[in-house]
């Protein structure tokens, strides 16, 4: 019986492991760390040797708790990334325009006001900067993309009353790859990173100062071919990197989703890049060679 139909008919699964390396920002040490991929049993993620693949409509969470397929508030993979970073190898080819390959980080699970954590309408314990799964929280897009459209994007909250959020910006304060450079990102070998080929991401979480947020900067490289963008203060409006700052150094989950939809209704997304097709082919996205640089490693093993 396949993983599909096990979990249709209700049988427990455990979920997949893989190993990240978490770098100890400031001394050198390195841990190999295993932590669990928790997702959608309709679309379930699939682990390989140094990652895992995700299918089209399946989203994943990081976890250090295998919890076989069911959800608890405390089981998410959150180490501070203030003043650190994580990098990866991602592969794309098959999400064309119309498509979103999004890789991202959130402050679940979100909690109400009475500090209570909220299992939101998947029963995961969701929260974003949209209120997708009825629940607010910040939320940080290292990308939503696809082989034609890359964007970074924060999202801040207002000050939270307790734990509870009560809105967020929806928009957030973000750049396109295409917008910055059309000759930077896309398919094909005319462009530095060809997104036909898998390419290796790294985002960095800098503090000018201590315990303040003064940029986040994206760096592709392909080979010998290199793209940065950086957003800083200067980028938003005042104090926005500031209120992603506790966020960050509190921990936030990666999240992964594989979705899409009519060329029409992806304009956000691919309005710059000018391509307007839908979404097809139901397109699996691979993310491999996961690293945190992080300031308090939970280990345990040091390499």
């Amino acid at each position: 019986m396949s993983l599909k139909l096990l979990a249709l008919a209700g049988v427990a699964l455990a979920d997949p492991s893989i190993n990240v390396t978490e770098d100890q920002a400031g001394s050198g040490a390195t841990y190999a760390k295993t932590v669990y991929v928790a997702g959608s049993s309709w679309a379930p993620p699939v682990a390989s040797a140094t990652g895992f693949s995700l299918p089209h409509s399946g989203r994943a969470y990081l976890a250090t708790k295998n919890e076989c397929g069911r959800f608890s508030p405390d089981m998410y993979y959150a180490p501070n990334l203030l003043g650190g970073s994580i990098e990866y190898d991602f592969d794309l080819s098959q999400a064309s325009c119309g498509c979103n390959a999004a890789l991202y980080l959130i402050s679940m699970p979100g909690y109400d006001k009475d500090g209570n954590a909220l299992p939101s309408t998947g029963k995961d314990y969701y929260c974003d900067a949209n209120k997708v799964g009825g629940v607010w929280c910040p939320e940080m897009d290292i990308m939503e993309a696809n082989q034609y459209a890359w964007h970074l994007t924060p999202h801040r909250c207002d000050a939270p009353d307790g734990k509870s959020y009560p809105s967020c910006d929806r928009s957030g304060c973000g750049k396109s790859i295409h917008h910055m450079d059309g000759n930077a990102y896309g398919p094909g070998s005319q462009y530095r990173i060809d997104t036909t080929k898998r390419f290796h991401a790294k985002i960095d979480f800098n503090e000018a100062t201590k315990d303040t947020l003064t940029s986040i900067v994206l760096t592709l490289t392909q080979d010998t071919d290199l793209f940065t963008m950086t957003i800083a203060d200067e980028d938003c409006a005042a104090g926005y990197l500031s209120d992603m700052t506790k966020p960050i150094k509190d921990g936030m989950t990666m999240a992964i989703s594989n979705w899409g939809d009519v060329g029409t209704d992806m304009s956000w997304l691919d309005g710059d890049t000018g391509c307007k097709e839908n979404c097809g082919g139901d397109p699996t996205v691979y993310v491999t060679n996961i690293v945190y640089k992080t300031v308090n490693p939970t280990g345990p093993t040091p390499v």
